[in-house]
């Protein structure tokens, strides 16, 4: 019960870095390293580690590793500093679609976190469970925000889009998807 508790506890305060908090790598890294220090053993040294209590970030958690939200989320600083500094697979795949973080990214047009993640090695052939390679599910992306923006008479109607709008931000759909088609992708 403890383990779960802590467990819980660590998605949580990680979620609220990277989902409540914007893109501040910093937060992040202080979250991070907070949860390393309280499950440290005293007087033993602390190599950089993506380890926090057992939980490997780089993997951790399987419905949606920390690395997927971030991308999910267009968080393009914490993306860099989850590959580079806390070693997490920048191909890791999330359980329920296996999606990567592009697929997500590319789904709902982060294209600076997409480039950002070409830039880390994403592997941009990788298919998820329908098929789909990021590049396609940047048209998936497209199409449901497209649905979502002409279909209902109510703009709230998806609150993903309608929060998108309110701050003025329109996906870029295109561009990751000519991101995800040119060479070397």
């Amino acid at each position: 019960e403890r383990e779960r508790e802590r467990c819980i506890g660590i998605y949580n305060d990680l979620n609220d870095s990277i989902v409540m908090r914007g893109d501040d790598s910093d937060a992040l890294y202080e979250t991070i390293r907070a949860h390393q220090r309280e499950g440290a053993v005293p007087g033993e040294a602390q190599a950089p580690s993506c380890v926090v209590y057992g939980f490997d970030l780089a993997v951790w958690p399987p419905n949606k590793p920390i690395l997927v939200c971030a991308a999910e989320y267009g968080r393009t600083e914490i993306v860099k500093t989850l590959i580079r500094d806390f070693c997490c697979n920048v191909n890791v795949r999330r359980s329920k679609d296996l999606n990567t973080a592009v697929h997500c990214a590319a789904y709902y047009g982060h294209s600076e976190t997409v480039r950002a993640l070409v830039d880390l090695g994403a592997d941009c052939t990788l298919v998820n469970k329908f098929g789909e390679k990021p590049s396609q599910a940047a048209a998936q992306g497209k199409q449901h925000w497209d649905a979502g923006q002409h279909k209902h008479k109510r703009q709230d109607a998806d609150p993903f889009n309608a929060c998108f709008r309110s701050i003025g931000l329109e996906p870029s759909h295109q561009e990751c998807s000519a991101l995800l088609d040119s060479p070397g992708a």
